[in-house]
């Protein structure tokens, strides 16, 4: 297992070492462990820039995700699940607002970009509910640190 993690922003401190023990859980949850993941730590604009060049819309986000799985086989590595990219001022806004750490709100962003990767969706009700609950499974998992 490969968890690649790049921080391109200046807010907030990134751990590597937890961010890849919270990616591990995960992964080793579903089984993968020969799986290659990047996770990328932007700010607004960045992610914005994506979140427009990729999806169309307008604004920030706080998790992109961009499956390497998907649709015909891919030249070169077969095991590169794809790649996240999480807005850190995302989760310093949500994590004020929910009254959270932010460590706890970067948390969920990389188990939701997972998530993403493995096909979870939450674009309608049923869906959403399904991968909120997923969710906070995971993250129980990673606290107690499996």
């Amino acid at each position: 297992m490969k968890i690649t993690i790049t921080n391109r922003q200046r807010l907030l401190p990134i751990s590597p070492v937890q961010v890849r023990r919270i990616a591990k859980n995960v992964l080793k949850h579903f089984q993968l462990k020969e799986t290659r993941l990047n996770i990328l730590f932007l700010d607004d604009k960045a992610i914005a820039e994506l979140h427009r060049r990729f999806l169309g819309k307008d604004g920030p986000t706080d998790v992109l995700a961009f499956g390497m799985q998907e649709g015909k086989s891919l030249r070169g590595d077969p095991h590169l699940l794809g790649d996240i990219a999480i807005s850190a001022e995302r989760a310093l806004d949500q994590s004020k607002r929910l009254r959270v750490s932010v460590q706890k709100e970067l948390a969920l962003y990389v188990i939701h970009g997972i998530l993403h990767l493995l096909g979870y969706d939450d674009h309608d009700r049923r869906a959403h509910l399904l991968m909120r609950r997923k969710e906070k499974e995971l993250l129980r998992l990673c606290r107690n640190g499996d």
